[in-house]
């Protein structure tokens, strides 16, 4: 069985081992709920957009062929468009600008699921994860990512019948147990794109996501094509 994962520097277990990511342990749990061995294909990167993995699954062939060959297919993407977005959210504290801000994430979003359920195999399922919030104690960053959850990854996987692995439940509340370095849950000055590590979740982060995701899959029949 063949486990294929898309996303951003999370998926990537940016920090971490590769083995300590979420995808090696998610693939373990496969294997053990299913009997069957599972195999694994990460294409995360660090840095990835929404917009980035839509053009990607758009234009590369391996990428595509991934989709095709799994059984498999999970997907968490959505923290660098907020990362890239946030430290103008933070000066310009809006309902309204953070609404702005998403627009073109949610067109990508949209875009990036329709090619994932028309490549697939008829036989195979998708799942796709929220975003957790890196920044409990900003309440900018609460309202974006709160936003993204419920007006972008929530309704577009709906709309196509995607199960949805509520990675940020499990992390509300536990950033400090679950974030690599976590200090304060507040959005820094500069650093990355404007925003201050750390966002990044330690081993046992990696775990709780490989374990929301495998709860998920687990009652979840092929994705519709």
């Amino acid at each position: 069985m063949l486990l294929s994962v898309y996303g951003d520097s999370i998926a990537a277990a940016f920090g971490l081992p590769p083995i300590k990511g979420f995808v090696p342990k998610l693939a373990s749990s496969l294997a053990t709920s299913t009997g069957r061995y599972t195999n694994y294909m990460n294409f995360a990167q660090d840095g990835m957009t929404s917009w980035d993995l839509a053009g990607a699954l758009e234009d590369q062939i391996d990428w595509r062929d991934g989709l095709h060959a799994a059984q498999t297919v999970c997907i968490l993407i959505g923290g660098d468009d907020l990362i890239h977005d946030l430290p103008i959210l933070i000066q310009h504290a809006s309902n309204h600008a953070v609404k702005r801000a998403l627009a073109t994430s949610r067109a990508a979003y949209f875009s990036l699921l329709a090619t994932a359920v028309a490549v697939k195999n008829r036989r195979s399922r998708i799942a796709v994860g929220t975003i957790y919030n890196p920044f409990p104690n900003t309440p900018i960053a609460a309202e974006a990512i709160n936003l993204y959850n419920e007006a972008i990854i929530e309704p577009t996987a709906s709309q196509f019948g995607i199960p949805i692995a509520p990675v940020h439940q499990a992390f509300s509340g536990n950033e400090p147990q679950l974030i690599k370095g976590y200090s304060n849950g507040v959005a820094g000055p500069s650093g990355r794109s404007g925003i201050r590590y750390p966002i990044h979740p330690n081993a046992e982060g990696q775990s709780v996501i490989a374990s929301v995701f495998a709860a998920t899959l687990a009652s979840s029949p092929p994705t519709p094509k």
